[in-house]
């Protein structure tokens, strides 16, 4: 009955997840055409250069909300409430201290770039400069929030977690119709809005939070052994997370500076892309990071570890999904998407989602050091690998190799790193990562090997329905050797009971909808 409650659990939040993801999917392709019209492509590849600048500490919004709920999910899963409220309070604290520090060192940096190194041209300098302002603020009012967005994570609260999600697209959305009638430079203009959106974010956050948990409540309360425990985990996290967004973002600086807006331009059209597919893996995480924690926390080593490998195969297997018929079909995808497509966009697109295929076997061993805790080793190594392909792009440019260069160095360097941080969990933190290789990576580079074969065969055909075909047969085998082969018999009864429920669900939501 416990594990039925549980798969039920977990498939009504997956599920407010995957709404929330179809939504914003929508939202997001839409916006993202009517953002470049609008705008143009170099003005749309400064907002991207500029972005990047920023999002270097704004993408960290993700992390302080995973640390944050790190604790406090460990506290629900003891069921510990005077420690809740002190968890709380603390990632406040420590919050923003940190969105205090993004601040000045992002306009330290920041305006030492823009003033010195951006390549663009100097008409548009100004906009450029007010687009930085709006979007630190914007990042530091995002650190802060991650608080309050992880409670509602750590409590499971998925449904206030997808509708707030969906708010925050529509009111992109709305902002787009709003360009066209924009009292000043529509760059500038454009930034505000966004600034004004997550103000609304931080202010609904709030609100819920103190609505719906009575540890949500300001308490001056100061323990510094405590503080130390979470700060050094915080800091730690802060500090490999650090390494991979300053390589993701800094090689936007990189690219502008030997290939200027329009090749930004290209890398944004590929992480846009590639963001909305990540999503559907994030949404994965993000319902299964609360349970792994709390079944660390009530010490049952093995099934954190089985839901982990199951969590991987599930999420490698939607990926290929997702990513096969974009790969084999990206030249005509993005001429029915964008209309007029930028130059290098076709080959960024595919590298970049390639990079995050990869990148689907880390969650993994990331959130089985999240629920240990103890994440020191793992970040420093971590973070001098991810920082590499940072440093070797630029020589790599600097010697005349092509843009597409960069991206490959990223992949390169995305297997060396899980190579290096599966060793330190097997040996830290017990990680059975003999078996992580020989039960799931093992079999996914099988799946690789049969899309790339497929993929080969597809190139030089100019027919559109014999692409399809290809496709198909590649979903087809993969599909088939993912459930049959790399599944074992207790995961494939999982997925079937996962499946039902969520059928159940999805029916039992129609029916109350229909008696309504």
């Amino acid at each position: 009955m416990p594990q039925t409650k549980t798969a039920t659990r977990l498939a009504k939040n997956t599920l407010f997840m995957y709404f929330r993801m179809g939504m914003l999917l929508i939202i997001s392709l839409y916006t993202s055409r009517v953002v470049l019209e609008k705008l143009g492509v170099e003005d749309y590849g400064i907002y991207n250069v500029v972005g990047s600048i920023v999002a270097i500490f704004g993408s960290l919004r993700s992390l302080f909300s995973t640390s944050t709920q790190r604790f406090l999910s460990t506290d629900i899963g003891r069921n510990d409430e005077k420690n809740l409220i002190k968890t709380f309070n603390h990632s406040i604290y420590i919050n923003v201290f940190f969105a205090v520090v993004m601040i000045i060192i992002a306009e330290l940096f920041g305006l030492w770039f823009l003033n010195g190194y951006i390549n663009v041209d100097s008409s548009r300098l100004i906009a450029a400069k007010w687009v930085f302002q709006f979007s630190v603020f914007s990042a530091a009012i995002l650190i802060i929030n991650s608080s309050f967005e992880a409670l509602c994570i750590a409590h499971e609260k998925m449904s206030f977690y997808a509708y707030i999600s969906i708010a925050e697209g529509s009111l992109q959305l709305l902002i787009v119709f709003l360009l066209s009638f924009s009292p000043i430079d529509q760059l500038v203009f454009y930034s505000s809005l966004r600034f004004c959106i997550c103000i609304f974010l931080f202010l609904a956050n709030i609100l819920f939070c103190k609505h719906n948990f009575k540890e949500c409540y300001f308490k001056r309360c100061y323990d510094r052994l405590y503080l130390k425990q979470m700060l050094s985990f915080s800091g730690w996290s802060f500090w490999g997370s650090t390494s991979y967004i300053l390589t993701q973002q800094g090689l936007n600086m990189v690219l502008n500076v030997f290939g200027g807006p329009i090749v930004n331009a290209a890398r944004g059209i590929a992480y846009q892309v590639n963001s909305v597919i990540k999503q559907f893996m994030s949404n994965i995480v993000v319902a299964i990071r609360p349970y792994c924690i709390k079944t660390y926390a009530e010490g049952n080593l093995s099934k954190t570890s089985d839901t982990l490998f199951l969590f991987t195969k599930v999420s490698f297997c939607i990926y290929m999904w997702l990513i096969i018929p974009i790969v084999f079909c990206t030249p005509e995808l993005l001429q029915l998407w964008l209309g007029k497509v930028p130059d290098y966009s076709v080959v960024f697109v595919q590298l970049v989602l390639l990079h995050s295929l990869i990148r689907t076997f880390h969650p993994a061993v990331d959130l089985f050091f999240m629920a240990v805790g103890k994440i020191k080793w793992y970040q420093i190594c971590e973070s001098f690998v991810l920082i590499l392909p940072l440093i070797t792009s630029y020589y790599l440019l600097l010697y005349g190799l092509p843009y597409y260069s960069v991206f490959i160095g990223v992949a390169c360097f995305e297997i060396i790193n899980l190579i290096i941080i599966s060793l330190i969990a097997s040996k830290i933190a017990e990680f059975p990562s003999f078996s992580f290789l020989r039960d799931v990576i093992s079999h996914c580079i099988v799946c690789i090997i049969i899309a790339l074969y497929f993929y080969v065969l597809s190139v030089d055909s100019l027919v559109i329905w014999v692409k399809f075909a290809y496709i198909f047969i590649v979903l087809l085998l993969i599909t088939v050797y993912m459930y049959f082969i790399c599944l074992n018999q207790r995961e494939r009864s999982q997925i079937n009971g996962l499946v039902n429920s969520t059928i159940y669900k999805i029916c039992q939501y129609g029916t109350k909808l229909f008696n309504k």
